[in-house]
């Protein structure tokens, strides 16, 4: 063998390393921000860095809970990676929208354009390399605005996801590509949609229009042509003429109206169970997770029931919402506070057909109180992505550290499988792993000798008439500014009152704050972030002031309303020193502003919702108003047998209405 041989099959060798062991099928995305460069000439170097720090503050969380992983940053633009073409994509749609409702109050606009491209690439030390990179950054920057352009190969792998439209923008040629690249654009905003959904309507109406204007104009030649020959037979072929065009027309008008809207990508199943939307929703995002890991974050853990919670967070709904501690004071696990969660909200039930979306509740699926018996209560729950003709229902189950799919078969509660054919079906899978002991004492593992219940929350009819969806549990995290006078309402409702006792709220001004807007669906104590740097828990007003800097706005400008907040320091000596440095003690509710710029807010005060004033125009305690003396800033704390006033304490404003 030569020399030239060898190396050519060492050669070979190499590139077949690398193909198996870097070179992945992966989802690329690039974003850019508009007009950064003008705004960095601008307002220069600092504010221009701060713009973009604000731009990666409200992005980089969005690719992160999408599985995606970002790769690098160049100037303004994001690279990121994902293994999931369709969390790609919906992270894309996210991302606009936040920038949307950003862009309503923001005197400077965030607006971006993202590319997105799915193909082979060398994945290698968090970097990815190859002609896939190119493709994605060059679609990018063919990009309006504002606007989010895929790929057909992307397109192609999220097809099957009925609820992301799309539109073709035709073939593009990209310098240093031989060939042309077919792109379609993400249509992620209302008006996109209904004018897309116009145009769809008129050209599945075009062919049928079409005929019938030509079926109408052969009638009316033939009608002039007959009229004038006064021969029967011809006026009975006229008849026949007619009849066989109007059958023409009414098998037009069945074709188009079956096939409007039809995906010709997805094939028909023998055995269909009727989903709604939310439903259909909430099994393609879990089924995205299959043969994977759960993500790591801290308002989950990493367990099944934790995955079952971060299913249902990414609507928005908090299944944990509930009452923490059972009746004999022990705190309630994730399984037993989904449990409550579903018991309180929706319905528990043994007999049925579950639903995709559902839940599946197990006892002793491990040896929870280590006694060696069985006798462990919700010691997991799962969630069902399907149920077929047999009575099989199919869940989403963790096999070590990864998502799987399970069976459960209540038919036949005792067999884990049945032959047909030569073709074995599981019927209930092995769910609890045997220990030695476990084997001796004849412990069973099967699904459905672990069953516990179902349960559900959707699609449960209310008294009026609708069923239950998404909305009706979702949880919030801005307001509309239509909401505001219901919201201020509602609080003064309690004003010269104790604060109601609950387990989810504190007898403080923060609990006032937190019970408000937990009536209109927002937990405001809902932050990312739960520790200090140096690994210390915040304060409820801590976490509600986080709140508002991660999804509304904080500002100390003269443009407050009714409804926002205010954020006070040092109304109490919070760490003990005897120094006025205690900053955010205390949260009040806006809710009237007087002409001359007072403030009338609400605040707990010694167990009490108590009215209180800040005037930061006039630093006085009181001003005259005709014969009267008029209170503009009150009195919130005495400190070294002096008074401190509303607007010595006040830190700033803060308001999550878009």
């Amino acid at each position: 063998m030569s020399d030239a041989t060898k190396i050519l099959e060492n050669i070979n060798k190499l590139q077949e390393t690398l193909e198996n062991n870097y070179l992945k099928t992966i989802t690329i995305m690039f974003t850019d921000l508009k007009d950064s460069t003008k705004y960095f000439e601008k307002h220069g170097d600092i504010k221009g860095r701060l713009f973009i720090e604000r731009h990666n503050k409200m992005l980089f969380p969005i690719i992160q809970k999408h599985n995606g992983v970002i790769i690098k940053t160049i100037g303004d633009s994001i690279m990121a990676k994902f293994d999931s073409p369709y969390l790609g994509v919906r992270a894309s749609i996210e991302m606009q929208k936040k920038l949307k409702d950003y862009n309503i109050t923001a005197s400077e606009k965030i607006k971006i354009r993202i590319g997105i491209h799915t193909g082979k690439a060398i994945v290698e030390n968090n970097d990815i390399f190859g002609d896939a990179v190119n493709v994605a950054a060059r679609i990018e920057s063919d990009t309006a605005p504002s606007r989010t352009t895929i790929s057909e190969t992307t397109l192609n792998e999220i097809k099957k996801f009925t609820e992301i439209k799309t539109r073709p923008l035709g073939r593009v040629k990209f310098k240093g590509k031989s060939d042309e690249i077919e792109t379609y654009s993400v249509l992620w905003q209302t008006t996109e949609l209904k004018n897309d959904l116009k145009n769809i309507k008129k050209e599945i109406n075009k062919p049928f229009d079409e005929n019938v204007a030509q079926t109408n104009t052969n009638l009316n030649q033939q009608h002039n042509k007959y009229s004038s020959n006064g021969d029967k037979k011809i006026k009975k072929e006229y008849i026949v003429a007619a009849i066989a065009s109007l059958l023409i027309i009414i098998a037009l008008a069945i074709y188009f109206l079956s096939n409007k809207g039809t995906n010709t990508s997805t094939t028909t199943k023998k055995y269909v169970v009727n989903l709604s939307k939310d439903r259909k929703k909430i099994k393609e995002y879990a089924k995205s997770f299959i043969d994977k890991r759960i993500p790591k974050s801290d308002n989950w853990g990493n367990s099944l029931s934790g995955f079952v919670k971060m299913v249902y967070l990414y609507f928005d709904i908090d299944l944990t919402d509930t009452n923490p501690k059972n009746e004999n004071g022990s705190w309630k696990n994730t399984t037993e506070l989904i449990y409550s969660f579903v018991r309180e909200q929706g319905e528990l039930f043994k007999v049925g057909i579950p639903k995709a979306g559902d839940f599946l509740f197990f006892d002793n699926t491990y040896d929870k109180n280590k006694n060696g018996r069985f006798d462990d209560m919700l010691t997991t729950v799962a969630l069902v992505i399907d149920t077929d003709k047999e009575g099989t229902t199919y869940f989403l189950y963790k096999v070590g550290n990864t998502i799987r799919i399970r069976n459960m078969n209540l038919k036949h509660p005792n067999k884990e499988d049945i032959k047909n054919k030569n073709i074995v079906k599981i019927l209930n899978s092995k769910i609890r792993k045997l220990s030695r002991k476990d084997k001796l004492n004849n412990i069973p593992s099967l699904s459905s000798q672990l069953f516990n219940s179902y349960g559900r929350i959707l699609d449960i009819k209310k008294g009026n008439g609708k069923s239950t969806s998404i909305e009706d549990f979702k949880l919030y995290k801005t307001l509309g500014n239509h909401q505001r006078k219901e919201l201020v309402d509602f609080a003064l409702k309690f004003k010269d009152k104790t604060l109601p006792r609950s387990k989810l709220w504190r007898n403080s001004s923060s609990g006032f704050i937190k019970m408000i807007f937990l009536n209109f669906k927002v937990d405001i104590t809902k932050s990312k972030e739960k520790k200090d740097g140096k690994g210390k828990w915040f304060s409820m007003t801590e976490l509600i002031y986080n709140f508002v800097e991660e999804n509304g706005r904080l500002y100390k400008s003269k443009n407050y309303q009714e409804g926002d907040l205010i954020f006070f320091n040092n109304t109490y000596d919070k760490d003990k020193n005897g120094k006025l440095n205690d900053k955010l003690t205390s949260i009040a509710l806006i809710t009237k502003i007087d002409k001359d710029g007072t403030i009338s807010f609400l605040m707990n005060i010694s167990g009490k919702i108590t009215l209180k004033y800040l005037n930061l125009k006039i630093q006085e305690n009181k001003q005259e108003e005709g014969n009267e003396e008029k209170v503009i800033n009150s009195t919130l704390r005495y400190f070294k047998k002096e008074k401190l006033y509303s607007y010595q304490l006040f830190n700033t404003f803060g308001s999550i209405f878009r």
